[in-house]
Parts: C-alpha cells; sequence; structure tokens
C-alpha cells in the first residue's frame, strides 16, 4: 500500500499473456491494497486482480440527511477495482474470498453470483448491518457541458464576451447514470435507489432520497458524493429539494434548486432559487424568489402573490395582489408576446403552478426563466406592485407595475385582460384576450405603450381565431428624438418598418366556416412622422371538390398632410373555377377584377378592368395632380412655424434657484463653475454666428447643411437659415469666456426633407442637422477681492480664574501593604505546585529537561519599597 500513483491498464496489461486483449490505459489511482488470484486446471488458466481504492465514504456527512441517522447506524460506499482475465463462477469467487486476510474486501459479483471477465467497478453498500454489492463497467463517460463554456489556463470557466450567462449542471450526475433499487429507510430517510457513472476520472454516487418529519416531507434532489479515483476525495452536493405539508385545514408546498451560473461580468456563482405556496382554504399565497452572492454583494429577490378575493365596486372588483423587491436585481421585460411567459405575471395569475409529481426538468424550467428575466444586476434595484380584478365578471385583468432604478432608471406596465362573453358558458360566444406592456425609459427618452391579442381570442366560433395589435412610441432624445408612431394593425404594405419601430400585427380575422369555406378579413391604421397610413382587405374562398369559388376587395390609403396629398389603390376580384376529366385534366376558369388608384387633390386616378381575357385602363379626374402642389412660404409658416418659442434656451448644469423679482420679472440663479447652456431650435440652422461676431458653419463633422423645405419643393439652394448667440454682461460682450459646442437633431424629411411628398419607403428623417449650441464656461471664474472685516469683529478679552489648576490629595503607601504583595508573589511563583507537575511531564514525555531557579528574594525583585512615605 502507499500513496504513489499508477496506471492500472498498464498495470494489468503487465500480467496478460501475449496475444491476450489488452485494457485500455490512462486511468491512474492511488493504491491502497490489491490482490492477485491464479486458478490454474486442465481446461482453463484464468486470473483476477483486484484494487482495494479506500475505506469507504461515510455518508454521514451527506447534507441535510446525514445528521438525521440513528445513533450507532450509518450507511457507508467502499469500492474496488477488479479485473477478471475470464469469468469466475460463484463456487470460485466463495473459494478466493474464503483465502483474503482481514482487511482485504472481498470480490463483488454480478447476477448469479458469478464474476464477469473485464474490468469492473465493485462497490459495496452497508445500510445498518445490511451489505449490498453493486457493479458498474468502468468506461469513462464523457460530461456533458455548455457549448459556449471555455475552459481557461488556470482552469478557471469563463464564456465568450457579447454571449449571455448560462446555466451550467457540471456538478450533477450525468445522463448515464447506472440505477440500482434500494428501498431502504435508516430512521426517517428514505433511499429509493442509488445511482453510479463515472466519467473524467470521478466516480459519482446520486442518492434518490426523501424523508418525512412529523408529517413534512422532504425531498431531495441531486443528492451525491463524488471521489476522484486518482485520490480519496469525497465531496457531498445537493443541488436542490422539495417540501410538501398538508392537514385538512392547510397545504404548503416548495421547491428549491441549486445551479450554477457562468457570467460574462460577473464570473461563475452559485444562485438558488425556489416557488413556494400556500393554501389555507379559499385564500392562496404563492411566492418566487432567488438568492446569489456575488463579487463580495448579495443579490437577491422576492414576489409574493395572494389569490383571494378581496372587494370592490362591479366594475373593479380585486380578486389579488402582489409585491415584489429586487436588491442588485435588474429586470428584463418581455416582448408583448410573452408577458404571459413573465415570472411575476405568471406568479400573479396562476401562482405556483407545478403540475403534480413535477421533475427536476419542470421546475428547472420555470426557475431559469427567473435568471432570464431578473439577473444579477450590481447597483440595480426594482419595486413590484400587481393587482389582479374583475369588472362586471366578464373581464378578468392582471396588471404588474415595475420600478427599476439604481443604475439606470426604468418603470415598466405589464398586463393581461381575458373578456369571456357570457362568462358563464361553457364554450362563451367570445373570448378576447390582450397583452399590455407600456414603458417609460428616461436614458433613453423612450415611451411606448403596446397590445396584443394572444391566440386564446376568438368570436362567434373557435374556428374564427382574432388577432391584431396596438403600439404608440415616441422619443424625445436620444438617436431617435423627434420621431414616433401610433398604429393598430401594422403598416402600409409597401412601407419598410425601421427596426426601432413595433411590429404590429394585423387586426383581422380567419374562419373557416365549415370544411368548403374559409373567410378572412383585417384592417389597419398608422401615423408616422411623414405619413397617414389606413387600409382593409377581406377574402371569401368557397371550394367543393372540383369547383372553386373566390370573392376578394381591398384598399390600402396613404395621405400626407402638409401639403395635403392623397393617394389609395383598392382593388376588387371575382372568380370561379371548374376542373374536370375527359381526355386528359381541363380547368375552366373565370376571373373578372377591376383596380383604381386614386389621388388628389386635384381628383384624378386611373382604373383597371379585368376580364381575363382583356385588360382595360380609364383615366379620370386631373391626371396632373399625382404629385401636391408646394406650398407658399406664407402657408408653410402659417401651417408649420410656431409663434413663439422658435428658439429655446435652457439651463442644463449649474442651475441653483429660479424664481421672479418683486416686479414679476424671471431671474435666474447660477453656479458660474458649472454653467452650462443649451440652444435649440425649431428650425434647423446652415449658419452660425457666436463669439467674435463671424459667421460659420458648425464645425461638428456630424452635423449636416443638406436640409431645405420638402413641403415648399426641397430645393436645397434656396434655403438660408442662421442662428446668432450673444453674451453680454452691462452691455458689454462676454462671448469669448465660454465654449460652443454644436448640437444636432434628426429633423422630420416631410418638413425639413427634398422632396413634397416622400416615399413610403423614404427616409423619414433628414439625419444630424443643427439644431443649437451647448455653452459652457471657458475657465473657473474670477474670485472678486475680500470684503473688509471691522477689527473689533475679531477682537477678544482676557480673564483670570483663579484656582483653576490644583495638585490632588496623595494617599502615603505604607510598609505593610508592600509586605503583602510579596507574601503573594513568593507563593504563585516561587512555589507553585501546578508548574512543576507540568515540567515534570514535559520531561518524561518528551525529553524536556531543565531547571527552574528562583532566588528568596525574587519578590524583592518584582514588588519595589514604597518611594512616597507619609
Amino acid at each position: 500500500s502507499g500513496e504513489t500513483g499508477f496506471d492500472v491498464g498498464g498495470l494489468i496489461n503487465s500480467l496478460l499473456p501475449d496475444g491476450a486483449t489488452k485494457v485500455p490505459t490512462g486511468l491512474t489511482i492511488t493504491l491502497n491494497n490489491a490482490f492477485m488470484a491464479y486458478l490454474k486446471d486442465n481446461t482453463n488458466n484464468k486470473f483476477v486482480f483486484s484494487i482495494d481504492m479506500g475505506n469507504g465514504i461515510n455518508l454521514s456527512n451527506l447534507p441535510l440527511v446525514g445528521k438525521l441517522f440513528p445513533k450507532g447506524k450509518t450507511i457507508s460506499l467502499s469500492y474496488q477495482i477488479q479485473y477478471a482475465s475470464n469469468e469466475f463462477t460463484s463456487a470460485q469467487v466463495t473459494d478466493i474470498n474464503g483465502l483474503l486476510p482481514v482487511g482485504v474486501h472481498e470480490l463483488m459479483t454480478g447476477t448469479g453470483g458469478t464474476m464477469p471477465e473485464g474490468l469492473n467497478l465493485a462497490v459495496s453498500m452497508q445500510l445498518g448491518e445490511e451489505i449490498l454489492s453493486l457493479d458498474l463497467d468502468l468506461v469513462a463517460s464523457g460530461s456533458s457541458s455548455d457549448s459556449n463554456v471555455v475552459t481557461n489556463a488556470d482552469g478557471t470557466k469563463s464564456i465568450p464576451d457579447g454571449q449571455d450567462p448560462v446555466v451550467v449542471k457540471s456538478s450533477g450526475p450525468s445522463d448515464d447514470v447506472k440505477w440500482f433499487s434500494i428501498q431502504k429507510s435508516m430512521g426517517p430517510v428514505y433511499f429509493n435507489r442509488i445511482g453510479m457513472t463515472y466519467g473524467n476520472d470521478e466516480l459519482t454516487f446520486a442518492l434518490d432520497a426523501s424523508f418525512n418529519l412529523g408529517g413534512l416531507e422532504i425531498s431531495l434532489d441531486g443528492l451525491s458524493v463524488r471521489s476522484p479515483l486518482t485520490k480519496f476525495d469525497p465531496s457531498f452536493d445537493l443541488k436542490g429539494l422539495g417540501i410538501s405539508y398538508s392537514n385538512p385545514t392547510m397545504e404548503i408546498g416548495a421547491a428549491f434548486l441549486r445551479e450554477t451560473i457562468i457570467d460574462p461580468v460577473y464570473g461563475t456563482y452559485d444562485e438558488y432559487s425556489g416557488l413556494a405556496f400556500l393554501n389555507v382554504k379559499t385564500l392562496t399565497i404563492s411566492a418566487i424568489g432567488s438568492y446569489a452572492y456575488v463579487n463580495g454583494q448579495p443579490s437577491l429577490f422576492i414576489y409574493a402573490a395572494l389569490n383571494y378575493p378581496i372587494g370592490g365596486p362591479v366594475f373593479f372588483f380585486v380578486t389579488g395582489l402582489s409585491l415584489g423587491f429586487g436588491y442588485n436585481r435588474a429586470v428584463i421585460m418581455p416582448s408583448i408576446k410573452k408577458v404571459q411567459e413573465f415570472p411575476m405575471v405568471a406568479e400573479a395569475m396562476n401562482g405556483v403552478g407545478l403540475p403534480a409529481n413535477a421533475g427536476r426538468d419542470v421546475l428547472t424550467e420555470k426557475l431559469r426563466a427567473i435568471h432570464s428575466y431578473i439577473p444579477v444586476s450590481i447597483g440595480q434595484m426594482f419595486l413590484a406592485v400587481g393587482i389582479s380584478f374583475n369588472s362586471f365578471k366578464l373581464i378578468d385583468s392582471t396588471l404588474l407595475l415595475v420600478a427599476s432604478f439604481g443604475n439606470r432608471f426604468e418603470l415598466n406596465l405589464l398586463g393581461v385582460s381575458t373578456l369571456k362573453a357570457p362568462s358563464e358558458a361553457p364554450t362563451p360566444l367570445a373570448v378576447i384576450q390582450m397583452n399590455l406592456k407600456a414603458s417609460f425609459v428616461p436614458d433613453e427618452g423612450f415611451i411606448g405603450v403596446s397590445a396584443e391579442l394572444t391566440n386564446a381570442s376568438y368570436v362567434i366560433s373557435k374556428d374564427c381565431h382574432l388577432t391584431g395589435g396596438f403600439a404608440f412610441y415616441t422619443w424625445y432624445k436620444g438617436e431617435h428624438a423627434g420621431d414616433f408612431v401610433t398604429t393598430i394593425g401594422g403598416y402600409h404594405p409597401s412601407f419598410n418598418r425601421p427596426d426601432h419601430y413595433p411590429s404590429v400585427p394585423r387586426l383581422a380575422f380567419t374562419w373557416q366556416l365549415d370544411s368548403h369555406t374559409h373567410i378572412k378579413g383585417d384592417a389597419y391604421f398608422a401615423l408616422c412622422a411623414h405619413a397617414l397610413m389606413a387600409g382593409g382587405h377581406f377574402e371569401a374562398v368557397f371550394e367543393k371538390g372540383a369547383l372553386k369559388a373566390w370573392y376578394k376587395v381591398g384598399a390600402d390609403f396613404l395621405v400626407a398632410w402638409e401639403p395635403y396629398h392623397y393617394e389609395a389603390s383598392m382593388y376588387v376580384n371575382i372568380g370561379g373555377s371548374y376542373t374536370y376529366h375527359f381526355l386528359g385534366t381541363h380547368h375552366i376558369t373565370i376571373d373578372v377584377g377591376a383596380d383604381v388608384r386614386i389621388w388628389g387633390p386635384e381628383f384624378g386616378g386611373h382604373a383597371t378592368l379585368d376580364l381575363g381575357i382583356c385588360k382595360v385602363g380609364v383615366d379620370f379626374g386631373d391626371q396632373d395632380s399625382t404629385e401636391p402642389e408646394p406650398l407658399t412660404w406664407d402657408e408653410f409658416k402659417t401651417s408649420f412655424i410656431p409663434e413663439e418659442n422658435l428658439c429655446n434656451i435652457s439651463v442644463t448644469g449649474g442651475l441653483i434657484a429660479e424664481g421672479t423679482t418683486d416686479t414679476d420679472e424671471a431671474i435666474t440663479i447660477v453656479n458660474p463653475k458649472e454653467l452650462k447652456l443649451l440652444t435649440d431650435a425649431f428650425i434647423p440652422s446652415k449658419d452660425v454666428t457666436w463669439g467674435d461676431g463671424n459667421t460659420n458653419q458648425p464645425s461638428n463633422a456630424d452635423s449636416t447643411t443638406n436640409f431645405s423645405i420638402g413641403p415648399m419643393g426641397g430645393n436645397l439652394s434656396s434655403l438660408t437659415s442662421e442662428q446668432t448667440i450673444a453674451i453680454t454682461k452691462d452691455n458689454a460682450d462676454q462671448s469669448e469666456r465660454f465654449i460652443y459646442a454644436v448640437t444636432t437633431k434628426k429633423a422630420p424629411a416631410a418638413l425639413w426633407g427634398d422632396k413634397v411628398s416622400p416615399g413610403t419607403n423614404d427616409a423619414q428623417f433628414v439625419e444630424q442637422t443643427f439644431s443649437g449650441l451647448e455653452i459652457v464656461t471657458a475657465a473657473e471664474s474670477i474670485p472678486e477681492a475680500s470684503q473688509v472685516i471691522d477689527k473689533a469683529f475679531v477682537q477678544y478679552t482676557t480673564y483670570t480664574e483663579d484656582s483653576a489648576i490644583a495638585w490632588e490629595n496623595r494617599v502615603a503607601f505604607t510598609d505593610d501593604e508592600t509586605s503583602d504583595r510579596k507574601d503573594v508573589i513568593n507563593t504563585s511563583i516561587k512555589e507553585n505546585s501546578a508548574r512543576d507537575a507540568l515540567l515534570g511531564y514535559l520531561s518524561s514525555e518528551f525529553g524536556i529537561s531543565g531547571t527552574l531557579d528562583l532566588t528568596d528574594t525574587i519578590a524583592d525583585d518584582l514588588i519595589l519599597d514604597p518611594q512616597v512615605m507619609s
């Protein structure tokens, strides 16, 4: 025996005869003890080789359950590697075991008491007084890992930059566990089965266990012990647990899970997440939560929902409340389609919602949603308040308001409303279910409200499906400042939606009336920075056997408001077809339709009649008004230019106070050192004058002067616009005491573009137009002269205080006190039996000897005679 590692395969191969099948090498272990038995007979010579790997793993160290084992009883595991050159019978194994010395584990056998040929891992499990024999084919199994996890040179794990955090199952048993039924109890702990697997030079034992304490049942998930085969170093693990308790008046349930998270920002950490619920008669409280300790900071959140009819007026009858809090946690808002999947909304609507006997995979999926939507974010916090209510017993709604603050402020409202009419019917005539989402993000200058029908919506029949959505988005600063859009049902078919515009489904229905008839229709409306769009379509199709008939009609409108112009395209199509077979397959089709395109003002258009065999086109109205007439300056000014506040000046830094004088004159007090002014003109500028009075074009390379007045014809060369900045004090120019920087913003192309009527997919904005200047002080303000201070303010007068300092009364030492102290020293130091006994023990046990020489005057050396006498 010893601690030296060696290759098991190499050792066994050295014992095999020439020509024998070799054992794979690469498994290096530390030997505890080993033996070899050789059997020789007339027909077959064979041997068995056994390596004992340790004295056993005591499972009393298992988390949570180990302490519950009865006193004096435990569960232990011992394992050994066995190699048999041929199969050994049960009798042969018994004979070999009888020859083994005390302290060496006997050979373990498989089915029927025989030992199979080859390399095997034999495990014995002792439960109290009972010993169970298990065996595992010693074939290394791979360990699964996430594809984007990278193992670094120092052994740490990470994922590439830009990828999302991942959940790692590295410490749990792999999918190829070999299970053995146990079905034994150890005190209150019940072991159903034990599983074994080997991979990456590690042996893992997984235990399926639970225990019951006074009606409280706890099931253990991922309970395991593992140890490398290269050395005896067991480690214990528990991935999660489930808790249940019930009696006639109350039911409690909970599930908790630990998972390892690899995050590109915060590294690797463990996260503990759980679900819980409490049922008391008609009252149900459900909760979700998560905790992690990351980079020396706790990160947690908890959210609880109460499902109980609280009451209220018939139009707002409250049926539930919820409240949540997050510390060092962010909230990732879901898309409008996934509002009901958001953990806090799902909790408020459905409670815990775990199916009966839900396994680890179901729990893992629900808890991973917590990490996906509510991840760790140091410095970020949130509060969540929710309410569920019913209106007129027809509409059930759940609303959740989430306020995030810390590193970034954000306000979001999520909700789900469901209309059922009639509400009590087994199959309602109509079900309208809608997801709602509203967001206010000051850092991005964004306000958005959207709603969308879910797949559960229908009317009259469940076969009549409804879709549709609504959205209002606006941006008041940032990249898309000045942009907005309002839409119901989407956009014009020819409109290429910008990436930052919401994707909204058509307001539509599809209805399969029967096996032969199908109808559908849709409608939309949209208003954005350069156009108004609206339209609708209807289609009915009948198909039975060889006969097919259809009817289609639709219209799409596009309107520009200044200069006022409209255009529309409409169509109608009626047709039918019949297929017959006579000397081949033949089709008879009749298809009649008309397309009409109109525009104005002045009203004009073109119509096309399609008869199937020919087309006829007809012009009508004014054919010269396909494009709107440009406005005059007076018309444009009256329609678009405000009468006041053409250029605003605001204090964006250094503001101390604002108010008015006694004469109601506005006054602003600022800190000159931190003063920052911002000018913002309604009309973009091509030239700017500041400082020395010279006219300059903006110096910012990102700005543009390539804009005009679209409604007036878009002639770039005919437009001049200039912004002049003057700063004075007592009628003296102070411009040189400031620094100027150009600011830009998007300008609507409908106003400042180069076309009277922008096309559907033309640019909606003129990028980076010059809008103003940011003005800051060039240097710190020069301090003024100090105020004169009156001499009398700093003068002072001295006076005398009698007896301010006096000597304390002293008490003289006495000879009696000194004598008493010396006696104490002689008793505790010079004569001390406990010390003498300790010195004797050191001398006899450890060979430490010496003498302790204490003079008779040691007390005189430690206690001095009094130096102050009475």
